[in-house]
C-alpha cells in the first residue's frame, strides 16, 4: 500500500517466525522526524486459536483481510485451481468468513479475494485482531463527507475502517463436551472431556464391509455438529432403495448360481424383490439411467411353491401380490417353469421390462440382480446439506465436491431411492435454459430472463432438495432493468501496467453494455495516482465510433470506485463497448498476455498523443491486455 504517515507506526506481521523487512526513506528537515521500528513477538496465549494448527480450529467471523479487502464466499471459490475440497463442506457452510483449512494449511487463516476460473487470489487475515486497525486510504473524512453513503456503499469502503467505525468480530471461544459417537462408529484419537469451538474430531466406521473415509465433526457456539451415522447405507457399488439395497450383476449366470451369489452377501442377501409398482419402475428407469451395459434382461426374486402356486419370494414364505406379465404364456404354471426373469429394455415396446417365467434348474444364463438390508435408511449424515446445497447448486456434481457429497449428503444429492422430484416454475418473465423438465434431488435446473426482461434478483441455477423443492432464490426478472455492475470482479490488483498513450476497448461479451442508460460510476485500480480517462464507444458495423469519455486523476493502491456526477454521465446504448486510455504509463494495473500460451484478452487498440486525438484514430490493432476496469450503468 501507499502509506500514509499520519498511519503510522503501520503495522506488518511475519507471516512465521522471521521477518525481512527493506524500507526506503528519507529525513524530514522540516519536522526532524525520521522512521522507528518496534518489533515484537507474538506469543501462543496472544492467539485466539491453537498455536500448533495455524488457525485450523479458527471458525469465527472475521471476512476482511489484514490488506482491509473483503473476503468472498468460499462457494464463490470452488473452481478455483487451489480450493481445499476435502474441507468442502465445512467451507461453503462458512460463507465468506476466514479459514485454515487442514487440507490445504497455511501459516495462518485465510479467505479468497478474486477468482478468474481457476486463477484465484487469496490474502490472509488477521482474525485475532493483533493489529490495530487502520484507515489505509488518505482521505477518508472527505470521502464520506462528499457521499453519505459511502461506508454503505463504495467498493473501498474497507480502506476507511476506521472512519467508517467497521468493528472487529469477537475472538472470544466457547468449548464443547464429549461428542455424541453414532452407534456404528468409533472416535479415532483419544476422547477428552472438554473441546474448544473449532476443534474437530474424526469417527471412523465399525463395519469392515460400509466403510468410507472417516468422518468429521466439529465443536461449534451451538455444540458439536451432528452425524447420524458413520457407516454408510450400502457396500460401495450398491444402490440404496428405503431399507434395503441392491445391484445389477453383468455377468450371465444359470437362476441357481444367481441365487447362490446373493446368498454370499449376508443373512439377508436375495435375488432382488419387486415388491409393486413403484419397485417395478424404479428399476427400469435405474437400468435406462445408468445404460447399455445393465437394459439387458436380468434374474428377479420368485419362485412358485408349487403347481398351483402361490408365488412367493426366492428363500421365504412370503406371497408376492404384484406381477408384471407381458402375456398369458409368461406366467406358465408349472415347475419346469417355476422362476422369473425381467425382459431387457431392448425388446418388443410392449414387452420391456415385463415378466416371464423360466426354469430354475435350467441352463439358461442371465444378468441378475441382488439385494440386502441397508445400514438404517438411506439419509443424510450432516443436517445442513440442503444448506450447502443452496450456497453452491452444483456440490453433488462438481469434481471438487462429489466425494463429500456422497459420503455426508446422500438424500439431499439423489442417492436415496423414491425421494420426489422438482418441476420446472411457472413464470412469465424467466424461463428454464436446462434440458430436463424435472429433476431429482441434487440436479441442478438453470433460468435465465426472457426476452424483454431484465436480471434484478434471484439465483439463476437452482439446485432440488430431497423434499421435491428447488433451493435458493426464485429469479427475479423486471421489465424495467436495475443497476447493474458489470466486470466488478475482476477488477484487482495485477502484474502490469496499461502502456502510455494506448487506448484499449473491451469489445467483447460480457464487458459491453447490457442496456441502455447512463454509466454511473467506474471501477478501476491503479498502481500509481494519475490521469485516467474512461471512454465509452458504439460499434457502427464497421468502425468505432466515439461517443464520450469521463477523465479522473486516479487514486492508487486499492480497489476504487469513482461516482460520475450526474451532468458527466454518458448516455449509452445497449451494446455500447467501454475502454481506457491514459497519456501516462504505470497507471492502471493490467495483465499483459501477449506471449502467453492462451490469448485470453485480446482487445482492439488505439495510439494517440492526447485525448483529444482519440475520436479520429481508428482502432486497426490489437493487444492481449487485461485492465483492471469495471462500470455500473442505471437505467
Amino acid at each position: 500500500f501507499r502509506v500514509d504517515v499520519n498511519n503510522w507506526p503501520y503495522q506488518v506481521i511475519s507471516e512465521k517466525s522471521y521477518l525481512d523487512l527493506e524500507v526506503w526513506t528519507g529525513y524530514d528537515v522540516t519536522t526532524k522526524r525520521g522512521v522507528n521500528f518496534t518489533v515484537d513477538v507474538v506469543l501462543s496465549e496472544d492467539l485466539c486459536y491453537n498455536a500448533s494448527s495455524n488457525g485450523a480450529d479458527y471458525i469465527g467471523s472475521a471476512s476482511i483481510t489484514e490488506t482491509y479487502e473483503p473476503c468472498l464466499p468460499w462457494s464463490k471459490a470452488v473452481d478455483c485451481a487451489d480450493f481445499p475440497s476435502a474441507d468442502a463442506e465445512w467451507l461453503i457452510s462458512s460463507s465468506n468468513y476466514c479459514r485454515n483449512p487442514p487440507s490445504k494449511l497455511l501459516s495462518q487463516p485465510y479467505c479468497y479475494t478474486k477468482t478468474n476460473g481457476t486463477n484465484c487470489e487469496k490474502k490472509y487475515c488477521d482474525v485475532c485482531n493483533l493489529k490495530t486497525p487502520v484507515d489505509v486510504i488518505k482521505k477518508c473524512a472527505a470521502l464520506i463527507a462528499a457521499d453519505p453513503t459511502f461506508c454503505a456503499t463504495s467498493v473501498q469502503r474497507y480502506g476507511c475502517f476506521v472512519s467508517c467505525n467497521y468493528a472487529q468480530p469477537s475472538t472470544s471461544r466457547g468449548t464443547c463436551g464429549p461428542p455424541t459417537i453414532p452407534s456404528d462408529g468409533a472416535l479415532v484419537g483419544t476422547l477428552k472431556s472438554i473441546y474448544n469451538e473449532g476443534e474437530r474430531v474424526e469417527v471412523k466406521c465399525t463395519n469392515v464391509n460400509l466403510t468410507q473415509a472417516n468422518n468429521v465433526v466439529m465443536c461449534t457456539s451451538s455444540g458439536w455438529t451432528t452425524l447420524s451415522k458413520a457407516c454408510r447405507e450400502c457396500p460401495l457399488g450398491w444402490v440404496s432403495n428405503g431399507n434395503r439395497c441392491f445391484k445389477y450383476f453383468t455377468d450371465n449366470k444359470t437362476w441357481s448360481a444367481s441365487r447362490s451369489i446373493c446368498a454370499t452377501f449376508g443373512s439377508s442377501g436375495t435375488l432382488l424383490r419387486v415388491r409393486d409398482l413403484t419397485d417395478q419402475k424404479m428399476i427400469r428407469d435405474y437400468k435406462n439411467l445408468v445404460g447399455s451395459t445393465i437394459t439387458h434382461g436380468n434374474w428377479i426374486s420368485g419362485r412358485l411353491a408349487s403347481t398351483t402356486g402361490p408365488w412367493q419370494f426366492t428363500d421365504s414364505s412370503i406371497t408376492m401380490t404384484y406381477f408384471n406379465w407381458t402375456s398369458t404364456t409368461s406366467k406358465l404354471s408349472c415347475l419346469s417353469y417355476d422362476c422369473i426373469k425381467l425382459i431387457a429394455e431392448y425388446e418388443a415396446a410392449n414387452n420391456q421390462g415385463g415378466w416371464k417365467t423360466m426354469d430354475c434348474e435350467g441352463t439358461h444364463a442371465c444378468p441378475y440382480m441382488c439385494q440386502i438390508d441397508s445400514n438404517g435408511l438411506c439419509a443424510n449424515k450432516l443436517s445442513f446439506c440442503d444448506a450447502l446445497l443452496a450456497a453452491f447448486p452444483y456440490y453433488c456434481s462438481h469434481a471438487k465436491t462429489v466425494t463429500g457429497s456422497d459420503q455426508y449428503c446422500a438424500n439431499s444429492c439423489g442417492d436415496c431411492t423414491g425421494s420426489p422430484t422438482c418441476s420446472t416454475p411457472s413464470s412469465s418473465s424467466y424461463t428454464r435454459t436446462s434440458a430436463s423438465a424435472t429433476i431429482n434431488p441434487g440436479q441442478v435446473m438453470t433460468f435465465d430472463c426472457k426476452t424483454g426482461y431484465y436480471y434484478a434478483s434471484g439465483d439463476k441455477a437452482r439446485a432440488c432438495s430431497s423434499t421435491g423443492n428447488l433451493l435458493g432464490s426464485e429469479l427475479v426478472c423486471l421489465a424495467q432493468p436495475s443497476p447493474v455492475d458489470v466486470n466488478l470482479n475482476f477488477v484487482g490488483k495485477r502484474l502490469d501496467v496499461l502502456p502510455a498513450k494506448l487506448a484499449l476497448l473491451l469489445d467483447r461479451d460480457g464487458y459491453r453494455v447490457p442496456f441502455a442508460g447512463k454509466i454511473s460510476t467506474w471501477y478501476y485500480y491503479s498502481k500509481t495516482p494519475g490521469d485516467l480517462n474512461f471512454l465509452v464507444y458504439r460499434n457502427n458495423g464497421t468502425a468505432y465510433n466515439y461517443i464520450g469519455a469521463n477523465s479522473i486523476t486516479s487514486d492508487a493502491d486499492y480497489r476504487w470506485g469513482w461516482k460520475v456526477p450526474t451532468a458527466n454521465q454518458i448516455t449509452v446504448q445497449a451494446n455500447d463497448i467501454v475502454g481506457v486510455y491514459s497519456t501516462a504509463a504505470n497507471i492502471l494495473s493490467v495483465t499483459d498476455c501477449n506471449g502467453a500460451i492462451e490469448l485470453i484478452c485480446v482487445y482492439p487498440t488505439a495510439s494517440a498523443n492526447t485525448l483529444a486525438e482519440l475520436p479520429t484514430k481508428p482502432y486497426s490493432t490489437t493487444s492481449c491486455l487485461c485492465p483492471s476496469l469495471g462500470f455500473r450503468v442505471d437505467p
